[in-house]
């Protein structure tokens, strides 16, 4: 009992209304709060409907409404006319109290809002669907009479129709073991780096250990490179000392030599700039030894530093031209240019606008446009449609221009082609649309939110082109994956499991995490009764109450160095594949991560990521 009382203890120290001071100094979270009162008042005076802003909780507007209700309830203070500065400090005394019973008693307030002492099925309903919202579970909501009917069955035997401050305590030990954990994570990361190997150990040994790892890790990008730069070198040097012998150098000197040295370059790139992209090459090519010393991975990458040095090498050509060279032929002196240029020009000395005007000049001018135009399109503004181009030019932009292959779901075994397709824009609504005309009528509804089935055997008319490599192609030479997805990042990674499923004759070989990032993480006040109805959803019926499946959702993010922690201490000695899918927030971080842990366990982490 004693063991019992001390783990509820712990776990309900958790139930916090507000987040926890950076600094550790109560007075700077004050003087915070103090300073958004005053951004807020009107004549002194703080009202309900900026209560939230005022202490962080902008975003749950609904839910820190209840919470000013319920704080003025405690304190017998009437609200009509807003509260000053000195009842807000009592406000937040009471709500970062580190007395666990006034904070329970705070929570409890709230759910009772008529102030019996007793909660029925009504209230419980009322603040799921207060949580539901401050969570952004629509869902949820939609399900909140049913969950707290769940709640009265589980805390209310006897069918009295309400449940009292001790049985909600009780439902409130579904957070217990936050400490526990984390020292169990404590541990395991202790007994990972036990493992370190000897190179490790010492400081020499590990900066020399950390620099072979990095340019194991990155060997085939540098030997890429340095061949490329060598060539683009090579070109350079090359055609400045052909034109240091040519006559135009008299008159034109080393501008000349530097114009053609950089269209060298140019014409060397422009040759080579569509290679990185041609993704049925380059998907053959993987399979092949090449894929051993070649980083196909960073074809995007290689290819925008092609880019990069055609725009240097362009820019660096008609510099020249433009500012030293057609200015030097035109104002030369006539004998001069007579022996020099005569025969290519009928000896008649051109103006600038002459020289500009002919047709090396005009398809210099249109190329450059293009160019530019292709270029600026590339850009992250407009590729991702941030810059909204007016009407008749917005299908120039977006994924309209631009290399986004949809994720093939079905595995290689599969007697059928799945693809998982998110409607976001005109393009894929218009194919849903054209597959909604051609498929039998829906006769349910959906189960999961907007997700929809449809099927077919007069199929639309539709050219697949593909398929396409990807950085989990060769995700079977490795001891154990970890794949991680973003959102529809996690589509890539279904037919690496189903073909894991179909072969592997082992069970229980695959482990599955969700992680609903818009709920609060564990021990807010706003997510602590929907974690609550969580246990019992799953400890009754064995299913999740968000993804409505026996994988279990966890709310807020993950961390990372938890799983790392645990996965070097569970397979030490193992090479373990890390794939990841997502926009760019996570790739520095858990490339990060697995840097770090190659070198201090006995654990190897290889990087590969898919950027959308």
């Amino acid at each position: 009992m004693g063991r019992m009382s001390s783990g509820a203890n712990r776990g309900l120290m958790g139930l916090r209304f507000l987040d926890r001071t950076t600094t550790g100094k109560e007075e700077d979270a004050w003087r915070v709060i103090e300073k958004r009162f005053n951004q807020n008042v009107v004549d002194g005076r703080l009202f309900k409907d900026k209560f939230g802003v005022c202490i962080g909780m902008g975003d749950s507007k609904e839910f820190a409404g209840e919470l000013f209700e319920a704080l003025a309830r405690r304190r017998n203070i009437s609200t009509e006319n807003g509260i000053g500065v000195e009842e807000l400090r009592d406000f937040w005394e009471d709500m970062t109290n580190q007395d666990l019973d006034t904070r329970l008693h705070i929570f409890f307030d709230m759910c009772d809002k008529n102030g019996d002492g007793k909660l029925s099925e009504e209230e419980v309903t009322e603040v799921l669907v207060m949580s539901a919202s401050a969570n952004k579970l629509s869902k949820f909501k939609q399900h909140a009479a049913a969950y707290a009917a769940l709640i009265m069955e589980e805390l209310d035997p006897d069918d009295k129709g309400y449940i009292e401050m001790w049985q909600l305590e009780e439902l409130l030990r579904g957070m217990v073991g936050s400490d526990d954990i984390k020292k169990r994570a404590k541990k395991t990361e202790t007994l990972a780096r036990t493992m370190i190997p000897k190179e490790y150990r010492t400081p020499i040994n590990k900066f020399l250990s950390r620099n072979s790892e990095k340019f194991y890790d990155n060997w085939k990008r540098i030997w890429v490179v340095v061949l490329w730069l060598t060539i683009n070198l090579s070109l350079f040097i090359w055609k400045l000392n052909q034109y240091k012998h040519r006559a135009a150098f008299q008159v034109m000197g080393y501008c000349v030599c530097l114009a053609k040295a950089g269209a060298e370059t140019v014409k060397f790139n422009m040759a080579l700039i569509l290679l990185p992209v041609c993704r049925r090459t380059l998907t053959r090519l993987r399979e092949t030894f090449l894929g051993r010393v070649i980083p196909f991975d960073d074809n995007i990458n290689f290819h925008k530093l092609i880019a990069l040095a055609i725009l240097l090498g362009a820019a660096l050509h008609i510099l020249m031209h433009c500012s030293c060279n057609i200015v030097r032929l035109t104002t030369c002196p006539k004998n001069q240019f007579d022996a020099i240029f005569g025969p290519a020009f009928d000896y008649h000395q051109p103006t600038y606008l002459g020289v500009v005007g002919t047709i090396p000049g005009i398809t210099g001018i249109l190329m450059m446009i293009l160019m530019i135009f292709s270029f600026t399109l590339a850009t992250h503004s407009f590729r991702r449609n941030v810059v909204k181009l007016p009407a008749p030019f917005h299908h120039l932009a977006g994924f309209n221009s631009f290399w986004h292959p949809f994720s093939i779901t079905s595995a290689p075994d599969d007697d059928y082609l799945s693809v998982h397709i998110r409607t976001l824009g005109d393009w894929t609504s218009e194919l849903k649309n054209r597959f909604a005309k051609a498929c039998e009528p829906q006769t349910k509804k959906p189960r999961q939110g907007n997700l929809v089935r449809m099927e077919t055997k007069a199929f639309p008319g539709i050219v697949i082109k593909g398929p396409y490599g990807a950085p989990a192609q060769n995700y079977k030479k490795y001891d154990i994956l970890l794949l991680i997805g973003l959102g529809i990042g996690a589509t890539p990674f279904i037919s690496i499991i189903k073909d894991i499923v179909n072969n592997e004759a082992r069970n229980n070989v695959v482990e599955m995490h969700n992680y609903l990032t818009s709920v609060y993480e564990e021990g807010d006040a706003r997510s602590a009764l929907i974690a609550m109805v969580q246990s019992l959803q799953h400890a009754k019926n064995g299913v999740d109450v968000v993804s409505e499946s026996r994988i279990r959702t966890h709310f807020a993010r993950p961390n990372w160095r938890q799983v790392f922690t645990h996965l070097a201490a569970a397979h030490p000695c193992c090479r373990i594949g890390v794939f990841y899918c997502g926009s760019q927030t996570l790739t520095k971080p858990l490339k990060k991560l697995c840097q770090e842990f190659s070198i201090n366990t006995s654990t190897r982490f290889q990087f590969h990521k898919e950027n959308f």
